[in-house]
C-alpha cells in the first residue's frame, strides 16, 4: 500500500458473528464518505461462530458499501471450520462475486454452497426474474427447516415463509436494490429440541425512510419511533402485506426470538418477552435486517 494511503480497519465486537457483535462492522461500512479511503479491512480471523443473522447483516453492510465504490477486502476466519461453513452458507461466494478481496478464504469461493437439509444459503435477489425463480424454492426450503406439525403449526408456519419472502422480494420492489435470505437449523441439546435461526436483509434505504414516504405524518418521528409505530400499528411501506409483524408474532408463539434493524433505530423481541423493546442506535443502520428464531414442533 503506497504511503499515505488510508486504510480503515474494523472487526466484530467478539468471537460470534450475529446481529449483537456485528455493529462496529456496519457502522463503518454505512460511512457515505468510505469511498474516498482506499481499503477498508473487514477482520473476521478471529470469529469461531456466524450466526445467519450476522451474516446477513454483514452481507447487506458490504453490498451497500460496494455500491457506493468502496474497496473491500475481508480476512476470512482463521477457525477451518468456521470457514467452510461461511462457504456451505454460500457467503464468500457471494462476497468473492461483488468484488471483495478475500484473505485466507482457502479456495472456499470456488466451492458450491451446501445441499444440506439443515441449511438455506445465502440466497441474493436482485431482479424481478430472480424474485419469480426463487420463491417457491425460498419457502419450500424453510417450510422444510420448520418441520411439520398440526394444522394450525402448518398455517402458521405457511404465512412466515410467506411473510419471509416478502421482506426479501419488498427492497426490490421499492428501491431496486439487492434483499438476502438466509436459514439454518440448529439442535437445543438442553431442550432437546430443534430450532431455526433466519435472517432477511437487505442494502435499501431502510424502513423508516420509505415509511416516511408513504406516511408523510411520520415526518418528525424519529427512526427507531418509525419503527415501534409500525409494528403497534400495522403501517406498511406500499405495496405488499405486512411481513414484519407477521414474522414478529409467530416467532413469539414459538418460543423464538427477534430483531429489526433499520435505520437510527433497533427493535428486539427476547425469548417470552411480549413487547419489542424499542431503541436508538445513535448511527445510521445501512439497509434494513430482520431476524430471529422459531423453535420447531417435537
Amino acid at each position: 500500500m503506497p504511503v499515505g494511503s488510508q486504510v480503515t480497519e474494523c472487526r466484530p465486537n467478539g468471537r460470534e458473528l450475529t446481529i449483537r457483535t456485528v455493529g462496529p462492522v456496519a457502522r463503518v461500512l454505512a460511512d457515505p464518505f468510505g469511498w474516498l479511503e482506499d481499503e477498508v479491512i473487514v477482520d473476521l480471523s478471529a470469529t469461531r461462530f456466524s450466526a445467519p443473522d450476522g451474516l446477513v447483516a454483514l452481507t447487506a453492510a458490504i453490498s451497500a458499501a460496494v455500491n457506493i465504490g468502496t474497496t473491500l477486502r475481508v480476512r476470512c476466519p482463521r477457525d477451518a471450520g468456521c470457514n467452510r461453513y461461511l462457504g456451505a452458507a454460500g457467503v464468500i461466494q457471494h462476497w468473492s462475486r461483488l468484488g471483495v478481496s478475500l484473505e485466507g478464504s482457502s479456495g472456499v469461493e470456488d466451492c458450491a454452497p451446501s445441499a444440506s437439509s439443515t441449511v438455506l444459503p445465502l440466497t441474493a435477489i436482485t431482479s424481478d426474474n430472480d424474485v419469480r425463480d426463487v420463491k417457491l424454492r425460498v419457502t419450500e426450503l424453510i417450510e422444510r427447516l420448520l418441520g411439520s406439525g398440526d394444522a394450525e403449526w402448518e398455517r402458521r408456519r405457511r404465512a412466515f415463509s410467506s411473510a419471509v419472502h416478502e421482506m426479501s422480494t419488498n427492497v426490490i420492489r421499492h428501491t431496486g436494490k439487492t434483499g438476502f435470505v438466509l436459514a439454518q437449523k440448529y439442535r437445543n441439546r438442553g431442550e432437546r429440541r430443534d430450532f431455526v435461526g433466519f435472517a432477511v436483509g437487505d442494502a435499501g434505504p431502510g424502513i423508516p425512510a420509505t415509511l416516511r414516504t408513504s406516511h408523510k405524518w411520520l415526518g418528525e418521528s424519529s427512526d427507531h419511533q418509525v419503527l415501534d409505530r409500525m409494528l403497534q400499528d400495522g403501517l406498511s411501506r406500499g405495496e405488499g402485506g405486512m411481513g414484519y409483524q407477521v414474522v414478529q408474532r409467530f416467532t413469539g408463539q414459538h418460543a423464538g426470538h427477534f430483531a429489526l434493524r433499520s435505520g437510527d433505530g433497533s427493535l428486539t423481541l427476547a425469548r417470552g418477552q411480549v413487547t419489542p423493546t424499542v431503541s436508538a442506535l445513535g448511527w445510521t443502520w445501512p439497509g434494513t435486517v430482520v431476524s430471529g428464531s422459531v423453535t420447531c414442533p417435537q
